[in-house]
């Protein structure tokens, strides 16, 4: 299979992982304090909209592609048949490894994709992955996906999204929401819907980073009120973290 990541995407999270092994590596990865304050609510946030996107069954085998540290594979294991998690960068996945659960199985894309076993998968799924993929070796990479899932299974995704693409660093790009369908639809998935996750700015991250003294267990309220005011001044939104929902057509 041809590899689906820039050189220097690649080269980025290597040395991530080395330099901070854990969630600080694929969140917000500054190094700041604020940052890392920030990153608990990323981290928290993000796996709980996200199980509830996937709406995973026990019967299920996963794929999660770009799985970096492994925090969301980990996470969703004990809820799946099998989950199987694949990425470019072996101190990512060093760190996946250290934390592993006893259904969550990882591996280094070049040893993933000359075994994968076409239409073995149910759902795959990323978050915050696909925006480090250029253009035009992303329609390849989602057909390499699309040929591991079964006939009807589900791909969900989650990206960063403005009105208008752009490239905020030399490893990322903002993409529309039209764009991502557009490239969806090329690499022959059939799109279902899309809805907005996650806005920035945020107020509630906003409360939770200049409030050190506030406690993880405040956390799920804070969840609560995202959800309730996803949709609120959208004028002031820099951009959104945007589920969007294709299948494989059977």
């Amino acid at each position: 299979m041809t590899k689906v990541l820039d050189t220097d995407v690649h080269d980025h999270f290597d040395k991530l992982g080395k330099e901070m092994p854990n969630v600080n590596a694929v969140l917000d990865s500054s190094g700041r304090a604020t940052s890392v304050r920030g990153n608990s609510w990323y981290d928290y946030i993000s796996k709980h909209i996200v199980f509830d996107c996937l709406q995973l069954k026990s019967s299920e085998k996963i794929l999660d592609y770009g799985t970096g540290v492994g925090r969301l594979a980990n996470y969703f294991a004990p809820f799946v048949r099998q989950i199987d998690g694949v990425d470019v960068s072996h101190s990512l996945l060093e760190v996946a490894r250290k934390n592993r659960h006893s259904k969550a199985h990882f591996f280094h894309s070049e040893q993933f994709w000359p075994q994968a076993i076409p239409n073995s998968y149910d759902k795959a799924f990323t978050f915050w992955v696909l925006a480090h993929i250029s253009d035009e070796l992303l329609v390849e990479t989602l057909q390499q996906i699309k040929q591991l899932l079964r006939p009807g299974g589900e791909l969900i995704f989650f990206e960063q999204t403005t009105p208008h693409s752009n490239n905020p660093s030399s490893v990322h790009i903002q993409r529309s929401s039209a764009n991502y369908i557009a490239l969806c639809e090329r690499a022959g998935f059939a799109y279902v819907r899309h809805e907005n996750v996650i806005k920035i700015p945020s107020r509630t991250l906003s409360v939770w980073k200049n409030n050190t003294w506030i406690p993880k267990l405040a956390l799920p309220l804070f969840l609560k009120f995202e959800k309730m005011t996803i949709h609120r001044k959208p004028e002031f939104v820099e951009y959104y973290t945007t589920c969007f929902y294709f299948k494989k057509p059977s």
